[in-house]
């Protein structure tokens, strides 16, 4: 499937994104340390057939520029990137997310500004979720693998993000990658730890979970660490119009890995 680079501009700012295939319009949101690049396997895939793919890069990752300078809520700037792709298309979309893209995909249906069609959700790190549904044991635990991670950080690590790697791809996951891959990935440590920070921070929209009507598929890999397990449960409890699907043998980079299984499970979902 052939794709097409294109740009818009977000207030004065560049948002890069690329369109592959005709049909339903679906924006796929990329996670934390990655660019829309990591979608580029399952759009090629023939599962992916009868969809239109909007694949943009967040602000400050890959070709877009970055939010304004002392940005006060990134997530709001983010989301409201996602909204500005999703108004030209003329009509509801599917908004797919991994990983962090999910908080952003879920803030933008509950927001409500743009029309959504339905909601895919590749393994959710919505942290907050977990303070909310009286899960304190695993949030206390995720704060404090971020606290460890930040001293590593601050303290000259140069490969601290290996700890975040590993947490969901399991042990040696970090090491595995190419050089150039492990490179990016540490330059892009500053910009993770303030994702790390909204994934915790309480939001009011957030807090409306059990209001959303939105049809919505939760994916868990097989091999998903207990808390995101944990947390795709509470999101299933809270959801009324929500499911959950498993993509066997895969861990959380299941996007990249599991690239049929991955455009099967967005396509399937435009029929729900």
């Amino acid at each position: 499937m052939k794709a097409t680079n294109h740009h818009l501009l977000v207030g004065d700012r560049r948002l890069a994104f690329w369109t592959a295939g005709s049909g339903s319009p679906v924006i796929l949101i990329h996670g934390s340390l990655a660019t829309s690049s990591t979608w580029r396997r399952a759009a090629a895939n023939p599962q992916a057939a009868g969809m239109r793919l909007i694949v943009p890069d967040l602000p400050g990752w890959g070709e877009s520029g970055p939010e304004p300078e002392n940005c006060p809520d990134l997530i709001e700037y983010e989301t409201r990137a996602v909204e500005t792709l999703a108004e030209v298309q003329g009509g509801p979309v599917t908004l797919v997310g991994h990983s962090y893209g999910c908080n952003v995909a879920l803030l933008a249906a509950l927001r409500g500004r743009v029309p959504v069609r339905t909601l895919v959700l590749f393994e959710p790190t919505f942290v907050a979720l977990l303070r909310q549904t009286g899960d304190r044991a695993a949030y206390d635990e995720m704060a404090q693998f971020v606290a460890d991670y930040r001293h590593a950080f601050e303290a000259g690590e140069k490969n601290a993000a290996r700890s975040v790697i590993d947490l969901w791809g399991g042990a040696g996951s970090f090491d595995a990658m190419p050089e150039n891959a492990r490179n990016a990935i540490a330059a892009w440590v500053p910009r993770n730890l303030r994702h790390w920070e909204l994934a915790f921070q309480p939001r009011a929209a957030f807090e409306r979970l059990d209001s959303l009507q939105v049809p919505t598929t939760v994916v868990l890999s097989e091999r998903a660490h207990p808390t995101a397990r944990l947390i795709t449960q509470r999101m299933r409890e809270r959801i009324a119009s929500s499911r959950v699907v498993e993509i066997a043998g895969a861990n959380h980079f299941m996007i990249f890995t599991h690239a049929a299984e991955t455009a099967r499970i967005i396509r399937e979902s435009l029929s729900t």
